[in-house]
């Protein structure tokens, strides 16, 4: 890491202490989902899982998903600009599109892109988000490559209560939310809608490719509305439906011209869960749903517009057998994509078959999953995942495991017709990944630690490149890479107050040159602190990341930079909070991405209600 900026990080990590709160101190017991499809303690499952509170988003202002989850151990985020430009999550090395985004088990994002528009999703209103780095395919197929972000809706719980917010904010920043939720024996609801809106600035500068930096500024507005309710059909069956949508406005630049360039973004969500406890051994879940993408884009080149549309069916079972689990899922996926291009094919259809089993004899934990995906497109795959982990010192784990992966291409990968600049390539194949990981789980001191080490071979990556005899950029599978790295985090509370620290070494190398992958950071540093002094609340947070490279011959060099979040609240009674949060408090000027600029110094206040 360039010298100053750690040293940077580690003199403010002793001066400062969040918006995005350092949260409770994570223990084996804490319960997850994601690495399993189930609800379990992390001492029973291997998969490392970052988990964001109800109270970290809630107190997260007017602050992005992406942002949220920048400021976590092992997770980078790269964007392309201000508030609602295109943003990526990085896992151990992955890209964006490597990551498997759900929303309540139902996979969302655009099958024409083969991304998920993270600065769409605003996280007002969730319950809680999940992050599972490494391979995810032995468990959700296509995409889960590098790992899953997954997305909880709040159940409602007792007498109707109500919330509400807002704040404003620099760069003429606005955030209006509110909603109300209860539940009783039978019946459960939650609700919430908001708005937020940004006059935003300048997305790029001099520096962008092609010439296309506009200086102007690039606003930004969404509205989101999130709904789930359920019932209990009988003593051991609930049914719960969940509604989300989210529509984002979006300028952008394209050219030197005052032309208005802008975006479209919607994300859609209507699904059914039937959970069933067929007896004292037995769980069954039944999924039905649909998810669509819709993107417009209007440039200074013309109007395009695409549609994905996405129906998922699934029925797990779940048998507990003494200290042993066993489960089988099968699961259907169609997805078909519309619009302003014509596709040479416009649909494809998946039906995966998962079974998976874990154990407990002793000191010893197995874990086996096997899975086979066959795609109307790709015809067979099978991937799987194998973990052992020996628990013989009381509190403590130590884990290994290894697991296989894939990336079916995208719509556009396979089948963008000719346009006289760029054509898909219906030969390709998927991308294929093996994992190896070891993972150290435990307590000391007071606190929790881990410490875990992953080596990546990834083959048959997919690069567009410029094909001479055909005179247009084509798609082919020309990469393998490799991907290492290891992390270290630890999380105390001291005093009253709440800490925790995080630091990732990683190497994301492509194999053929043994250049390093674009913007993957080889060192990265995240701290965070919070207390509570009666009704005040005081915290702060810091992100180092060392230089990385911006292209993939690694002649771009983005210099590495430190982000100082700092915040306060204020209780003004049970049902008022105010609270205020100061980004990138040291006005760093920095780039994720060459040519696209970042936030300078910013504040936003706002207040809460929340009916007791």
């Amino acid at each position: 890491m360039q010298y100053n900026t750690l040293v940077a990080g580690l003199v403010l990590a002793g001066a400062l202490v969040a918006p995005a709160r350092a949260q409770d101190i994570p223990t084996l017991d804490e319960i997850v989902v994601t690495a399993t499809r189930i609800p379990q303690s992390r001492g029973e499952v291997l998969a490392d899982v970052r988990v964001l509170d109800r109270e970290a988003i809630a107190s997260a202002g007017q602050a992005s998903l992406a942002e949220l989850l920048q400021s976590q151990p092992g997770i980078e985020i790269i964007s392309n600009g201000g508030p609602g430009q295109p943003g990526s999550l990085m896992l151990g090395g992955y890209s964006g599109s490597h990551t498997l985004v759900l929303l309540d088990g139902f996979r969302i994002g655009s099958a024409t892109l083969g991304l998920t528009p993270l600065e769409q999703l605003v996280p007002a209103g969730f319950e809680r988000v999940e992050v599972m780095r490494g391979a995810g395919s032995h468990l959700y197929g296509s995409d889960a490559m590098g790992g899953v972000l997954q997305l909880f809706s709040p159940r409602g719980e007792g007498a109707p209560r109500l919330h509400a917010a807002a704040g404003l904010g620099d760069f003429g920043t606005k955030r209006f939310d509110a909603g109300m939720g209860g539940g009783e024996e039978r019946l459960s609801f939650s609700l919430d809608a908001g708005r937020l809106l940004s006059d935003g600035y300048d997305a790029t500068n001099a520096k962008v490719p092609f010439g296309a930096h506009n200086p102007d500024k690039d606003g930004f507005r969404n509205d989101h509305v999130l709904l789930r309710a359920g019932i209990a059909l009988a003593a051991d069956h609930q049914l719960d439906l969940v509604g989300y949508h989210t529509r984002g406005w979006s300028d952008y630049d394209d050219s030197a011209g005052p032309h208005d360039t802008r975006s479209d973004t919607t994300e859609e969500v209507l699904g059914l869960t039937l959970r069933s406890r067929l007896s004292d051994t037995w769980d069954s879940l039944l999924r039905a749903g649909r998810t669509t993408d819709d993107a417009s884009f209007y440039t200074s080149f013309g109007n395009t517009d695409y549609h994905t549309d996405q129906y998922q069916y699934a029925w797990q079972n779940d048998w507990r057998l003494g200290a042993s689990r066993i489960q089988a899922s099968l699961e259907r996926l169609e997805q078909s994509v519309s619009g302003s291009v014509a596709y040479t094919t416009r649909d494809r259809d998946n039906t995966g078959l998962v079974l998976s089993g874990q154990t407990r004899q002793g000191d010893h934990a197995l874990e086996l999953t096997w899975r086979h995906d066959h795609n109307s497109q790709f015809d067979d795959r099978d991937t799987g995942a194998l973990g052992y982990a020996w628990l013989g010192l009381p509190g403590w784990r130590v884990s290994a495991r290894i697991a296989s992966a894939f990336k079916a291409p995208s719509f556009n990968d396979l089948y963008y017709p000719n346009d006289g600049f760029a054509q898909g390539n219906p030969n390709l194949d998927p991308e294929q990944a093996f994992s190896r990981e070891v993972a150290l789980d435990g307590a000391l001191g007071g606190g929790a630690l881990r410490v875990a080490c992953h080596d990546d071979r990834v083959t048959d990556l997919i690069l567009w490149q410029f094909d001479a005899g055909l005179a247009l950029f084509t798609p082919g599978n020309v990469n393998d890479a490799r991907l290492t790295g290891c992390g270290i985090s630890y999380a105390r509370a001291v005093a009253g107050w709440k800490g925790r620290a995080g630091f990732d070494w990683q190497r994301a190398r492509d194999d053929a040159t043994g250049n390093d992958l674009p913007w993957r950071a080889p060192r990265r540093l995240t701290l965070a602190m919070n207390r509570d002094f009666g009704d005040w609340e005081l915290g702060g947070e810091v992100t180092a990341v060392d230089a990385r490279y911006n292209d993939a011959a690694n002649t771009e060099r983005l210099s590495g930079y430190t982000l100082v979040t700092l915040g306060a609240a204020y209780q003004l009674a049970p049902e008022w909070r105010i609270e205020g949060r100061l980004a990138n408090a040291l006005d760093q000027d920095y780039e994720q991405v060459r040519g696209y600029n970042t936030p300078e110094r910013n504040l936003f206040v706002g207040i809460r209600y929340q009916t007791r």
